[in-house]
């Protein structure tokens, strides 16, 4: 589900792109479940039932700003991750949903500059990394790296290592 929110107007085609490229990466499919007026939260309901009936809440991708989102303040252009849950019989803990919540108006201001699909792409790709369960890493070559640089706009050979294998994990579906 995608909160267009606070969205520049290249949001559809930004999302889409880096969308593709993750799916490609990690093998994973990503279902475009359309438009929804959730707002992002730090403590989001992994079961909202009254919202989203008999599931587990969709991925909530959600353009805000730091008025709407204070993990948004400063230079901070992103953020993303997912929750997961273990079922009562010890199995593995799985991801059942997630969030990223990107800055539009920060973005907006990128995709003004020379270059600036691409650098909102990065972030995108970054954020959306979190989501599938990457971490951060001591490598400026990755995107994967805490800060953002010109030189890398698309996931490198660690950050498509790890992605890889996280595309691999087993499935539950009875969860």
């Amino acid at each position: 589900m995608v909160n267009p929110a606070s969205a520049p107007p290249e949001s559809e085609q930004l999302l889409r792109t880096a969308l593709d490229r993750l799916n490609e990466v990690t093998g994973l499919k990503f279902v475009d479940d359309g438009v929804t007026t959730e707002g992002p939260s730090p403590k989001r309901e992994p079961y909202q039932p009254d919202r989203y009936p008999g599931r587990w809440a969709p991925v909530l991708i959600a353009w805000s700003d730091p008025a709407g989102d204070a993990e948004l303040a400063g230079d901070t252009a992103g953020h993303g991750g997912s929750t997961s849950i273990t079922a009562s019989s010890g199995s593995d803990a799985s991801y059942v949903t997630g969030e990223v919540v990107l800055d539009g108006p920060q973005l907006s201001a990128l995709l003004d500059r020379p270059g600036g699909t691409v650098a909102a792409r990065s972030v995108i790709l970054h954020e959306l990394g979190h989501l599938v369960g990457l971490d951060h890493v001591d490598d400026p070559a990755q995107i994967m790296f805490p800060e953002g640089s010109r030189a890398v706009t698309d996931y490198a050979d660690g950050d498509r290592t790890g992605l890889a294998l996280l595309g691999r994990g087993r499935c539950f579906p009875g969860i």
